[in-house]
């Protein structure tokens, strides 16, 4: 059986804005925040925490795990390409403390946002005569 035309444009577009957003936060990652002389991660919480959202919003938006499996294809893709030193000898995630948990977590929160459980719809409630409960019961006349 082959899927749709319609579910590979959005796998496609998925796997694109996935990329996209692995790239914005690779590099936004090492970005910090001094507080009274502490560097506060602020690139890297946010950055996870975007990962997570949209990996999450996109399991509860959709049936399948396409998208998703897609985003994440992109996102940990962008991330693990950045992370290769250039021809040039640049790097953008570096051997630190931030480069490691940048790509350890989102590997995690990517795997969680993929194998997060599908939303079911609620079932159907009933009374004791049988009849659902959202509906309104008619007097006889």
């Amino acid at each position: 059986m082959v899927a749709p035309l319609s579910s590979w444009i959005g796998a496609a577009a998925s796997l694109i804005i996935g990329a996209a957003i692995g790239i914005l936060f690779t590099f936004a990652h090492h970005a910090t925040w001094d507080v009274a002389g502490v560097p506060l991660p602020i690139g890297l919480t946010l950055g996870l925490a975007g990962v997570g959202m949209y990996l999450f919003g996109l399991r509860l938006l959709t049936e399948t795990r396409v998208a998703a499996i897609a985003s994440g294809i992109g996102i940990v893709g962008a991330a693990t390409f950045l992370a290769a030193e250039s021809a040039t000898g640049s790097i953008i995630v570096d051997d630190s403390v931030y480069g490691w948990v940048w790509m350890v977590g989102v590997g995690i929160v990517t795997a969680a946002g993929i194998v997060w459980p599908t939303r079911r719809a609620e079932p159907e409630r009933r009374d004791t005569m049988g009849r659902l409960r959202n509906q309104s019961i008619e007097e006889p006349e």
